[in-house]
């Protein structure tokens, strides 16, 4: 199954860091590395989330209503959440993140200050 031969290389790939490793994705703290020393979840507003989407995507030079990029986010955090194999949730000792009200830049500052604090814990 592709599902299980990307779990262990993206397990082999972070393992082989040096000095650890941040990892991105809607199942990396709860499937990939249950036992990571931090787990975030950021989510924010779903609109929000959608504007963010279609700025991107405008960006890039693909034009979408923003209500098509709602309906599809919509979709997919759906299906995600309800899937048999890995669903998307938070770890159950998550940090959690509302990236709702915050610039990027913010949302980097949080998390690094989380990752420091967990550094000087161990």
């Amino acid at each position: 199954m592709v599902r299980d031969a990307l779990l262990d290389l993206q397990r082999r790939l972070a393992l082989q860091a040096e000095r650890g490793a941040i990892l991105e994705g809607r199942d990396i703290g709860t499937v990939v590395f249950p036992d990571a020393d931090l787990k975030v979840f950021l989510f924010a507003d779903p609109k929000v989330r959608a504007t963010r989407r279609y700025e991107e995507l405008f960006q890039k030079g693909v034009e979408r209503p923003v209500d098509d990029v709602l309906r599809e986010q919509n979709t997919r955090d759906r299906e995600d959440s309800q899937r048999e194999v890995a669903p998307l949730k938070p770890a159950a000792d998550a940090v959690h993140l509302d990236s709702t009200h915050l610039p990027l830049s913010e949302v980097v500052r949080q998390i690094e200050a989380l990752v420091r604090g967990r550094s000087r814990q161990a």
